[in-house]
């Protein structure tokens, strides 16, 4: 096995956030594969259309009152794909289909352009790395080995020219993404890569996953409608710096001029919707309403509902009349990769004409609490 040299972006210590310091990022292009679609362009049409798949979930049963019996909790798994395999397993099947999607578009260069390549980190978003939802995560030593041996199937997968030391890995669930793009952000400033390729990979539908979704009275049964139904889906996204996308004449599909972050103190106290409206708020032109395309990750759970609904009540006429979009209602919760997803169907939506105006906003909340919003623009 080779050497990796995995900077752990945990805990975090942000710099500047683009909304203090903007500095835009093009995005030039996407993968995807979700339980509605094997590619960006399937899915994101199937969102569009309010396409969903929800299948029973094998081994994971829940009493239904009124039947007097169990029934299988329902979900939204990618069949065929990740079947039998687990953790660090299931991710890597859906990255390296992502990541071939993405190939598949022919706006950047194939593994045999070593030099692109070269130019290029590559961030890998993941769930939160909690030893309640994973009880194999024993210690950091078990943390590091497993992290080490998804970048390492990541590479071979992919058989992208990529150096070990141009990869990190955000354990950051919800809003790993926003985190990713501040960090590609940060690197384009300061000239140490020209490009990042954002892969955010996730699966709530593993066993420790619903065990742990059960224990905490988050799954959506029959006798509780408030509740999230579990997800897995893989995005990537291609983000390039200005001075990147004219030196190779790319064709850019949509622009990321802005990410912020807004922060509470756990999952419950995100309920008022302080940090969320902390996060949006700089994204917002001062004195006018945004009329905008809003993606969030709401899931069906009430205390993401309450945040939204908080958020809103602060922010009151800045955001303007928007359409409120919200993937969780074909793919379930896809947790760490909901953020890469709604890029993905921001940009398509751009793409496509049926974008409701010239921005996007992307809102994540993540299990801890901390809020990001990313502002898209269309190209």
């Amino acid at each position: 096995m080779r050497h990796l040299d995995l900077r752990q972006a945990v805990p975090y210590t942000p710099g500047k956030s683009l909304a203090e310091d903007p500095l835009t990022l093009a995005i030039t292009s996407l993968g995807m594969i979700s339980s509605i679609g094997h590619s960006v362009v399937e899915a994101c049409a199937a969102l569009r259309a309010g396409i969903v798949r929800p299948r029973p979930l094998p081994g994971c049963d829940a009493l239904d009152v009124d039947l007097g019996e169990l029934v299988p909790v329902v979900g939204h798994p990618v069949a065929g794909i990740t079947d039998g395999f687990y953790l660090s397993g299931v991710w890597l099947r859906l990255a390296e289909r992502a990541v071939s999607d993405l190939l598949s578009w022919g706006e950047v260069p194939g593994p045999e352009d070593a030099d692109f390549w070269a130019g290029c980190d590559v961030l890998l978003v993941t769930p939160c790395l909690d030893p309640e939802r994973f009880p194999i995560l024993t210690d950091a030593e078990t943390v590091t080995a497993m992290t080490s041996e998804y970048v390492e199937g990541f590479l071979e997968l992919t058989r992208l020219p990529v150096a070990s030391r141009s990869i990190q890995v955000l354990s950051a669930g919800h809003v790993g993404v926003a985190r990713a793009l501040e960090l590609a952000g940060q690197r384009a400033r300061a000239g140490s890569a020209r490009r990042c390729l954002v892969v955010a990979a996730d699966s709530y539908v593993d066993p420790d996953a619903l065990d742990w979704l059960a224990w905490h009275r988050r799954l959506k049964v029959p006798d509780r409608a408030v509740g999230l139904m579990p997800g897995e889906a893989a995005a990537a996204v291609m983000v390039e710096s200005q001075q990147s996308v004219r030196a190779r004449k790319a064709k850019v599909r949509a622009w990321v001029d802005r990410v912020s972050f807004g922060a509470a103190h756990d999952r419950a106290s995100s309920r008022d919707g302080a940090g969320l409206a902390a996060a949006v708020a700089p994204l917002l032109e001062p004195g006018t309403g945004l009329a905008a395309d809003v993606l969030c990750d709401i899931n069906g759970e009430e205390w993401r509902a309450r945040g939204y609904g908080n958020a809103l009540v602060r922010l009151g006429a800045r955001l303007g009349q928007h359409a409120l979009i919200l993937p969780a209602g074909s793919l379930g919760d896809t947790g760490a990769a909901s953020g890469a997803i709604a890029l993905c169907a921001a940009t398509r939506a751009f793409e496509r004409n049926y974008a409701r105006s010239d921005l996007a906003l992307v809102l994540s909340t993540s299990e801890n609490g901390e809020s990001a919003a990313i502002r898209v623009r269309r190209a």
